[in-house]
């Protein structure tokens, strides 16, 4: 039908939506690379420390030696910077969702900063009790392992209905995701029901596997890409070998990650839409009057 046709799955769009705002895209670029220096700032530091440590005796570690001339500040500084950015640029990634998911193919502006924080906040939330269940549910497997007799049967038992269920969630994941960022509701993100509805369909089944080729032959590319720059460059200079590939290489993921979360978003519209139409029974016509 006309509708169905209009509602359809957009690549074009989706691949051209990074660069329909080169000023907000800007903006992304400079959230990651403030979460990533902010990350940097701490971790990288004791990580060469324990290299450091390591190489001096690799039988013994000096965990005092790891956090060597790190500061108190220097740790509260990287933490706060980086859930800060962090937390702003996940919920701008929610909102670019959200936004796929009602058809608006742009990047949404960054004019409430305090809405995208709130937004990734209730998504964390959300996230952690899902990890807390599968989790849980994994340690409880293996727990059984240890135990004799029955229980170890039971926890034999119960290996493949807890990886079907992981596949399970897995695969509806983005949609699930999608139906949070489309509602901005915390409650949103545990309605399974209509998130494995719309996960169901060819209209994201087959978007989805777009995503898993895409993302692994752009991502292998743009990694490979960025290596072969870091190595051409490591005779002029090691700092500029790792700035520029780096650089490189976060801009390649930020144009990958966009065109994907489109996808995710319109599969979605696409999906709610054909299930909605499902749900409403076609009218009987009317009798003629005599």
């Amino acid at each position: 039908t006309a509708h169905h046709k209009k509602e359809m799955v957009d690549y074009g769009a989706a691949f051209k939506l990074p660069f329909t705002n080169w000023r907000r895209l800007s903006v992304v670029l400079a959230l990651d690379f403030l979460a990533l220096f902010f990350l940097a700032f701490f971790f990288l530091r004791t990580y060469i420390n324990f290299y450091m440590s390591l190489m001096a005796n690799p039988n013994s570690v000096d965990v005092a030696g790891i956090f060597a001339g790190v500061s108190f500040w220097q740790v509260l500084l990287s933490v706060v910077g980086l859930v800060i950015f962090g937390l702003v640029g996940t919920g701008y990634v929610i909102r670019l969702l959200g936004y796929a998911a009602r058809g608006k193919n742009t990047l949404p502006p960054f004019s409430d900063v305090f809405g995208l924080f709130t937004m990734a906040l209730k998504y964390i939330v959300g996230v952690f009790v899902y990890a807390f269940i599968l989790y849980g549910a994994f340690f409880l497997v293996i727990f059984l392992f240890t135990l004799p007799g029955a229980l170890k049967i039971l926890g034999a038992l119960l290996i493949i209905p807890l990886i079907i269920l992981l596949l399970f969630f897995y695969y509806i994941f983005p949609m699930l995701t999608a139906h949070f960022a489309s509602q901005n509701r915390l409650a949103a993100l545990f309605e399974l029901g209509k998130a494995r509805r719309y996960s169901f369909t060819m209209a994201y089944f087959v978007p989805w596997l777009v995503t898993i080729g895409y993302s692994y032959i752009a991502g292998t590319a743009a990694y490979i890409v960025a290596l072969v720059i870091a190595v051409a460059l490591l005779p002029v200079s090691l700092v500029a070998g790792v700035s520029v590939s780096l650089i490189l290489y976060i801009f390649s993921y930020n144009l990958i990650y966009i065109t994907i979360i489109s996808l995710y978003g319109q599969a979605y519209r696409e999906a709610a839409s054909i299930s909605a139409h499902k749900a409403v029974p076609a009218s009987r016509p009317r009798a003629a009057r005599k």
